[in-house]
């Protein structure tokens, strides 16, 4: 049967040989060459190494379905191996770090590629960023992330005063944070350590059983959940060195 990738998927291969079956042609891979496969691609292959095939795959997608889709199948050969070796490197342990070097290898790869007339409108913010420095029309920065907050923490305060209406402040004007400057309320309290007179989250010391900080963590394996919401934004990236 043929294969069919659901998300665009990007291979490097290490150590041995593949050959692709994609539209009546043959197409060879050799240690070096970089592996490109479009989303909803079909294809035959056949991999041969001794002992064994080493090779990177990289699976991704956007929230902007259209990123990337235009480019076809195809091979890059003799390609660097240094940014898969970087992405690898930092994968488990600094997901923000290889997320970074894997949009500086969409922003090569948008050059490199053929065939297409690609849609960057998702990456093309932060590849501006990293090349030029240059920041996108809404940035999310301190100011925004921390106007992001307080909405929250202002809506909570609001139920709790009955509905009381409360101006969402902008920190980057000095009268907004003078205002805020010594609120330290917290939903996150202990009762009888704040005067507002507003109650705290909870009132007592409640723990999650062993049993459900256990089913918590099947969740959050079953759902890749590693602590940064990845899936949850514009880029859901998997990467793995694969030994055959």
């Amino acid at each position: 049967d043929f294969i069919t990738f659901t998300n665009p998927c990007i291979g490097y291969l290490l150590h041995g040989t593949a050959e692709f079956l994609y539209h009546g042609k043959t197409l060879s891979a050799n240690e070096g060459d970089l592996i490109y496969i479009a989303a909803g691609t079909k294809y035959y292959s056949f991999w041969q190494g001794e002992p064994r095939v080493v090779f990177y795959s990289l699976s991704f997608s956007f929230t902007d379905r259209k990123a990337f889709s235009s480019f076809p199948f195809q091979i890059l050969k003799n390609y660097p191996s240094d940014i898969f070796d970087e992405i690898f490197a930092s994968y488990e342990n600094n997901h923000t770090e290889s997320l970074g070097k894997f949009y500086l290898l969409l922003s090569d790869l948008s050059e490199k590629l053929t065939g297409g007339n690609p849609a960057l409108s998702a990456v093309l913010p932060a590849i501006e960023y990293i090349e030029q420095n240059k920041q996108p029309e809404h940035p999310l920065d301190v100011y925004s992330a921390v106007t992001m907050a307080a909405t929250a923490i202002l809506a909570h305060r609001a139920v709790l005063a009955g509905g009381a209406v409360y101006d969402i402040p902008d920190f980057r004007r000095e009268e907004d944070r003078k205002k805020y400057e010594n609120d330290r309320w917290t939903v996150f309290r202990k009762e009888g350590e704040d005067d507002s007179g507003m109650p705290p989250r909870t009132l007592s010391p409640w723990k999650p059983t062993d049993k459900a900080l256990e089913k918590a963590r099947q969740a959050w394996e079953e759902n890749d959940y590693l602590g940064l919401g990845w899936k949850k934004k514009d880029v859901d990236m998997s990467f793995a060195k694969i030994k055959t």
